[in-house]
């Protein structure tokens, strides 16, 4: 069971406008924290399914949009993956310096294609957004 919360009126809520526009399901995750705390980083983890049929031309369309986002301003990681159990399963992992990073990038050309070509193409969407507040080693023993 995957844990997912429901989206809130949080004006620092970004992939809520992407939901809306593509008329998907968005799960975000958000720590509310006053404007003194120092930008935190930000990692969008989405899921989806191609439509069936559709899977090359989805693939095609996101070589090209992580392509693009690989070189906006903030970008620190942007790959898609499918799972080795199941071709047809993607995951999208993006790291962004910022929340404005981010901000910036869903407002893109390349990101408006994406987001238009998403409804036709995939099923089963999920976004979910998530601000670092630490990164270190996993603790093994």
């Amino acid at each position: 069971m995957r844990l997912r919360s429901a989206i809130t009126s949080h004006p620092r809520i970004i992939a809520t406008g992407l939901a809306a526009a593509i008329g998907f399901t968005v799960f975000v995750f958000v720590r509310r924290r006053s404007s003194s705390v120092r930008s935190l980083m930000v990692i969008v983890i989405a899921r989806w399914r191609p439509q069936a049929g559709r899977r090359d031309e989805l693939v095609a369309l996101l070589r090209e949009v992580q392509a693009a986002s690989r070189a906006d301003d903030g970008c620190l990681n942007y790959g898609y993956y499918s799972d080795v159990a199941d071709p047809d399963s993607f995951v999208a992992v993006e790291e962004w310096r910022d929340e404005e990073a981010l901000r910036v990038h869903l407002h893109t050309p390349h990101v408006a294609r994406l987001v238009a070509a998403l409804p036709e193409l995939a099923e089963q969407l999920e976004i979910a957004s998530h601000e670092v507040a630490s990164t270190g080693p996993l603790p093994f023993g």
